[in-house]
């Protein structure tokens, strides 16, 4: 049975979450290091003692003001990563 933490289910998250970004300093980090991060992630994930960072908050302004909030951890945007491993 394929888990959450398999190697090709990371691989392909990450993937996933850094397309059209690869421009971005946070994914340029966590790839110079993709491998290891990688590793890491999947050890804590097997572990179940990943602990997401602190959130930030933002607004949008369409016709009316949106609140949102963004996750931002030492990967950078692990929201896109999550969300693409539950794909």
């Amino acid at each position: 049975m394929m888990q959450l933490y398999d190697w090709d289910n990371l691989l392909l998250a990450y993937r996933k979450a850094a397309k059209g970004k690869r421009g971005h300093a946070d994914v340029a980090d966590f790839e110079y290091r993709l491998e290891a991060n990688l590793l890491q992630l999947q050890r804590e994930l097997k572990d179940q003692n990943y602990q997401p960072g602190e959130y930030h908050s933002f607004y949008i302004q369409f016709n009316a003001s949106i609140q949102g909030w963004v996750n931002h951890v030492r990967w950078g945007n692990t929201w896109r990563l999550r969300v693409a491993l539950l794909n």
